[in-house]
């Protein structure tokens, strides 16, 4: 073998065992998740129910990965300014985002987005789920939810219905019962579900939908009336109230669920271990009981399956946002 032939197989043979070698390291760092601490975007403000949620889930997340896994709260837009944030990061799964409702509801309502909620994102898997209730000022002569109806119907256009803003979901339950039950009740917007909650209870706005948790107290004292719940089962806390389909309204449903979504693209592996160790978080009694102390229920499901839900949500807000003939946000 001549010199040049020589070098020309060392050339090959070195080439071939570089590349074999990038290989291999590429391969290994992809088993090492996490390599880093984990950014935990929180779209809602410190105090709310999803803040109750991410705080207890993210310290579990740190003790079962070995990592710290940091919230950065970034409140505003409908989830939208978080959102964005994870849709901008690098695909390595250091980077989560946790969102509720809202995330599917704003894809139906908001004109133009920063994100494609369904390319830009690697969903997880749901992790927790709440009630929402339908209240009504406790002097509204109206005691179930068929009287509200005819009440409604009595005269059009005057009752009306408050809201934390524009977009968000207890805004489209409103709606959406206006328009499965052929009513017409006049939305009031407000900047937050707190100040919404004050005006009902104050007797200055007919009713709302709003989550169990803050409107259990004033219904314990009778400052609200609760109707009945939009979810498909009783909850446990008003064993009292029937669903919307046991008060007339089947398959009336607004769920308040929360979950985890990843940047596209990021190596399903990684997928696959944030889920099956959200699962064994959820599945503990210590979380279950700090859980249950501020009004939600853990849940899991598969990545497909949420993936799956997710556009299913998307549709069906989008359906309801037509049918109230809601200007885009």
């Amino acid at each position: 073998m001549n010199s040049s032939v020589w070098m020309t197989v060392r050339r090959s043979v070195s080439t071939a065992c570089m590349l074999v070698s990038m290989v291999v390291s590429v391969g290994a760092e992809a088993q090492v998740y996490p390599a880093k601490s984990i950014r935990f975007i929180l779209p809602s403000p410190a105090g709310s129910p999803a803040d109750n949620i991410a705080r207890p889930l993210a310290q579990s997340l740190s003790e079962l990965l070995g990592q710290p896994v940091v919230i950065d709260s970034r409140a505003g837009a409908n989830g939208n300014i978080g959102a964005e944030l994870l849709a901008k990061s690098a695909p390595d799964g250091h980077t989560l985002l946790q969102v509720s409702t809202a995330f599917t509801i704003s894809a139906a309502t908001y004109a133009k987005l920063p994100f494609d909620p369904i390319k830009d994102f690697a969903p997880v898997g749901l992790i927790a789920k709440s009630d929402i209730v339908f209240v009504v000022r406790p002097d509204l002569p109206a005691k179930t939810v068929k009287e509200l109806i005819a009440l409604s119907r009595q005269m059009p256009g005057k009752l009306t219905f408050a809201s934390s803003g524009n977009g968000s979901s207890v805004h489209l339950a409103g709606e959406l019962l206006n328009t499965v039950a052929g009513i017409d009740m006049l939305h009031v917007s407000f900047k937050g579900v707190v100040q919404a909650l004050i005006d009902v209870v104050g007797g200055r706005v007919d009713m709302m939908f709003i989550g169990v948790s803050g409107a259990l107290p004033h219904i314990k004292t009778g400052r609200l009336r609760a109707l009945a719940l939009a979810s498909s089962a009783r909850a446990q806390n008003l064993p009292g109230v029937p669903t919307m389909a046991e008060a007339g309204l089947p398959g009336f449903e607004v769920p308040s669920n929360f979950g985890i979504l990843a940047r596209a693209g990021t190596p399903r592996n990684v997928i696959a271990k944030l889920n099956s160790t959200l699962v064994e978080i959820l599945q503990t009694q210590d979380t279950r009981t700090r859980f249950a102390a501020v009004g939600v229920e853990p849940v899991t499901n598969t990545p497909e399956e949420y993936a799956q839900y997710i556009r299913s949500e998307i549709d069906k807000w989008g359906k309801v946002a037509k049918a109230a003939r809601l200007e885009p946000l």
